[in-house]
């Protein structure tokens, strides 16, 4: 019985553990990974490790040093170069890092998207143990509850009480979510979503890009997204259509929608593909209409 019960754990923690990737070593995964603050203020120079340990013997690492502006931090230089795609918070939502510092310090871990950072961004905040000052710790960043497709970039930021201008720290080993090896999709209204209004818009979009397979640039939408009453093979509901940076799909019905009613609305089969060659198959998402409103439709 001990025997199958220490089975399960191994193979439990082993699947936990299998959704975490390693993204960043400066050995052999991402050696020319680089860092960079936005105003010039942090900097990042990547050398040696100067205190291999058994927490840490990797050769190479990155070195922090702190600029005038604490709030900044340094972030990776061209994210699509290392995170070709986003990170797939369905798979796992920690991240963790490895630091040698010589001085208590708190470092922030901020997780965004780039271009679109202020629209699309968390941090999470993790302490440096001053008990062991001088050696490599393995800090973990609990993003748990945090569900975001877009997000393809970090910020690492530090801080505390005597961190000042010139202060430095390594770090190395960025361990966190696989990134998604397809597309994702995010539907407004959200699939199964109830009391929506009769009168809004409806957006699919993708942390990827859509393109028509007979052109470049995607102009006419009558034979590539559906709005139906029902369900997927309802009755076809008149709308307008129109995209925005080629992942932003934005459907607006020509005359509002019927009260209390279900709708189906997605991407017709195998009529536009994405960056990796993939068409779209099943991606659509269904929403009920909120009940009609007695009286004045103008009193709250």
């Amino acid at each position: 019985m001990k025997k199958y019960l220490l089975t399960i754990l191994v193979f439990a923690f082993a699947f936990v553990n299998s959704q975490e990737v390693v993204h960043i070593n400066f050995d052999e995964i991402n050696p020319t990974a680089s860092f960079e603050s936005w105003n010039n203020s942090s900097t990042f120079t990547l050398t040696t490790n100067p205190i291999p340990d058994q927490v840490n013997a990797s050769l190479n690492v990155g070195l922090f040093t702190a600029g005038n502006d604490n709030g900044i931090g340094i972030g990776i230089s061209n994210p699509s170069s290392v995170f070709p795609n986003p990170f797939d918070f369905s798979e796992s939502n920690l991240f963790k890092i490895k630091f040698l510092a010589g001085e208590p310090v708190t470092i922030t871990l901020k997780i965004e998207n780039q271009p679109d950072w202020g629209a699309h961004n968390s941090e999470f905040s993790a302490t440096y143990d001053a008990t062991q000052l001088g050696s490599w710790q393995e800090l973990t960043f609990d993003f748990t509850g945090f569900s975001d497709i877009f997000i393809n970039s970090i910020v690492i930021k530090v801080d505390g009480v005597n961190w000042e201008e010139g202060d430095s720290l390594y770090f190395d080993d960025i361990i966190g979510p696989p990134l998604y090896s397809e597309p994702a999709f995010e539907f407004t209204p959200a699939d199964g979503s109830t009391d929506i209004s009769v009168g809004g818009t409806i957006v699919i979009e993708t942390n990827n890009k859509f393109y028509d397979p007979g052109a470049a640039t995607i102009n006419e939408f009558s034979n590539k997204v559906l709005l139906r009453l029902g369900d997927e093979n309802g009755t076809d509901v008149s709308f307008e259509a129109s995209i925005e940076s080629d992942s932003k799909i934005t459907i607006a019905p020509t005359t509002d929608l019927n009260f209390q009613a279900t709708y189906w609305y997605g991407i017709i089969e195998n009529s536009m593909y994405h960056s990796n060659g993939t068409t779209n198959i099943g991606v659509g998402a269904s929403f009920t209409t909120k009940d009609a409103v007695d009286g004045d439709v103008n009193i709250m």
